[in-house]
């Protein structure tokens, strides 16, 4: 995919005072790629969606079953990686790895955010920047941000703000913002009974294209927040959008 690129004018990078970033820095993200990259329609949405995830879950528990292991990966995950295109051609393998969201909701009592790391197709970033959003809207449902997380990472001056636009336009944020939504209202269904109400937030963080040492500073800063029981994180990334390369990869390997 062909990308356009933005100066870095549009990130913030000076360190501002908490009430500017929760009043005048924020606001609400919209759905920018709903009704083109996905449908922006709630229950066709959903209906999208749980057949992804139930054809998931029916392969994987066939393969559990043919190798006499059960399904389940024997521990909470605290991860995923997902694809980022449109969900006509991503949707399906996306599902696969939101059945880890799934179950870290459903086991861990301790969960509280879901961290995107999701990188930049539009904009030039030499380092790391965060969601200025107080909220992510979705055709399921608005997502809360974790403003508190997003504080603590902007208190070391390593990380930038992203600027209402470029947080829109940047689609590989977006792609997993539904099937999140979507998992949390699922889980909640589940657990309705018991009265267990989820208040799980989101965080954003858009990685630029950086060398191997910052790859390895910003690892080592984020690991601490990354490794903390109550934080799950999706990394977004589509690997290679060549198919034909792929199978080169693939083949080599073997």
């Amino acid at each position: 995919m062909s990308s356009s690129r933005q100066s870095t004018s549009s990130f913030t990078t000076e360190q501002t005072s908490d009430a500017d970033n929760d009043t005048t820095s924020s606001y609400p993200r919209r759905a920018h790629h709903a009704g083109s990259w996905y449908s922006s329609d709630a229950d066709d949405l959903d209906d999208v969606l749980s057949k992804f995830l139930a054809d998931a879950e029916d392969e994987d528990d066939a393969a559990a079953v043919e190798v006499g292991t059960s399904s389940s990966s024997g521990g909470i995950p605290n991860a995923c990686l997902s694809p980022h295109a449109g969900f006509r051609y991503s949707g399906p393998t996306a599902a696969y790895s939101y059945l880890a969201l799934k179950e870290a909701l459903l086991t861990n009592p301790s969960l509280r955010t879901v961290v995107v790391l999701h990188p930049s197709h539009h904009v030039y970033l030499d380092g790391c920047a965060v969601s200025g959003a107080s909220t992510i809207e979705t055709p399921l449902g608005n997502l809360k941000v974790d403003t508190n997380l997003r504080e603590q990472l902007l208190s070391t001056n390593k990380f930038g703000i992203m600027e209402r636009d470029v947080d829109e336009e940047e689609h590989s944020g977006e792609m997993q913002y539904p099937y999140i939504a979507k998992m949390i209202n699922d889980a909640t269904m589940i657990e309705s009974v018991g009265g267990k109400q989820y208040n799980i937030k989101v965080l954003p963080i858009m990685v630029g294209s950086i060398k191997t040492s910052k790859e390895e500073a910003f690892g080592r800063l984020l690991s601490p927040y990354l490794s903390d029981r109550g934080v799950f994180t999706v990394i977004s990334s589509d690997f290679c959008h060549c198919k034909s390369i792929l199978s080169r990869l693939i083949s080599a390997s073997s």
